[in-house]
């Protein structure tokens, strides 16, 4: 009664009924009031999730690339320091970021992942370059797609190395002449460096004896005077360093005596066979994409590096800190000019019947 003023305080029915309509009209205004800001807030609150939505819807991957299955893909490998790049990229997801699913087979030498490869228990092959070469001068159908690393002038680490024990006193190449010298297989991309740098100093595998020991032996048959000399890799060279009963000292290094001329060699590879690799085009180049960030990553994170090395090769702490970084900074893309001196090499020493062109077994894909 008191909005309708001093004057109409008098309780009639007039006055009460418009007092009444008076509070109606407010009660409802008010209602409508809360239903409008009640429909606002709910038009606010679809308009976010919308927004949302259309943003997540965006920024996802096409549909059928979320739900296609992995494709399985299984590498034979011998246990080389270059390797630790294909286990990272297995354990650190890119792999499965170029949709492949990766399993790794480990072998004892070249030879026998040629033979995997070619078996069909594995569709890429690592080793060195020089089995697959040879292999396919003796008719086996395979080709390099990829190269794992290369030796560089004047030096680096992943060099082969020919060393000789201190109780043999041997100090030059001349010296291992009639002397025992150990490769890790043969042929392999030792077996060359032994021919290419004795023939440098006026010898040839005639002249010294040849034992066929894989690398995780060298160490022993060296302590134990086994063998004189061995040719070796990372980190089997960083072992026998380290160990006061050998004592080593370093006669060459390279898989190529002439080095120095050529700049760089590659010396270590990823293979499969011809049919596999002309028809796989699309995921050599996802396995390509994936080992590069692996090798990046490894490269920009030493110490990521060195705890792969325990992990995969069961090295002590202490030890795996000696190693080092032993791993390609450079393209992991083939290309038959970095190969063609090792080929020459090979014809030189025998170990290919006729001169191979690098073109003919090595295939460029470049992702």
């Amino acid at each position: 009664l008191e909005d309708l003023g001093p004057g109409n305080r008098t309780l009639t029915p007039k006055v009460l009924l418009r007092a009444t309509q008076n509070r109606l009209r407010h009660r409802a205004g008010r209602r409508a009031k809360r239903e409008r800001d009640m429909t606002r807030h709910a038009l606010h609150r679809a308009a976010r999730l919308a927004i949302t939505t259309l943003i997540a819807f965006l920024l996802a991957p096409p549909f059928g690339a979320r739900a296609a299955p992995l494709q399985p893909l299984k590498v034979a490998y011998l246990g080389a320091i270059d390797t630790v790049v294909l286990h990272h990229a297995v354990e650190a997801g890119f792999f499965k970021q170029q949709g492949l699913d990766v399993q790794t087979l480990r072998i004892n030498d070249g030879p026998a992942v040629i033979s995997a490869v070619l078996s069909g228990s594995a569709q890429i092959g690592y080793a060195a370059a020089t089995p697959p070469a040879i292999a396919y001068e003796h008719g086996q159908p395979l080709s390099i797609f990829a190269t794992a690393n290369y030796e560089r002038y004047p030096y680096s680490a992943n060099m082969t190395t020919i060393i000789a024990s201190k109780r043999s006193g041997i100090t030059t190449i001349a010296g291992l002449k009639g002397k025992t010298i150990a490769s890790n297989a043969q042929p392999s991309g030792c077996t060359i460096t032994i021919e290419q740098h004795l023939a440098q100093a006026g010898l040839s595998l005639h002249d010294v004896k040849l034992l066929i020991i894989p690398f995780p032996n060298m160490q022993a048959a060296m302590a134990l005077g086994e063998t004189d000399a061995v040719c070796t890799i990372v980190p089997f060279l960083t072992a026998m360093q380290l160990n006061p009963g050998i004592k080593p000292t370093v006669l060459a290094r390279g898989t190529i005596a002439d080095l120095k001329k050529i700049g760089k060699v590659a010396v270590t590879s990823y293979f499969s066979s011809s049919s596999w690799v002309k028809s796989h085009h699309a995921v050599i180049k996802r396995f390509l994409v994936a080992m590069q960030k692996s090798q990046a990553d490894l490269n920009a994170h030493p110490a990521v590096y060195h705890r792969d090395l325990i992990k995969y090769f069961h090295m002590k702490p202490a030890f795996a800190a000696k190693v080092p970084l032993a791993i390609s900074n450079a393209s992991l893309v083939a290309k038959p000019s970095d190969y063609q001196s090792l080929f020459d090499a090979l014809h030189k020493a025998g170990m290919l019947p006729k001169p191979l062109k690098a073109a003919e077994v090595v295939t460029t894909i470049t992702p």
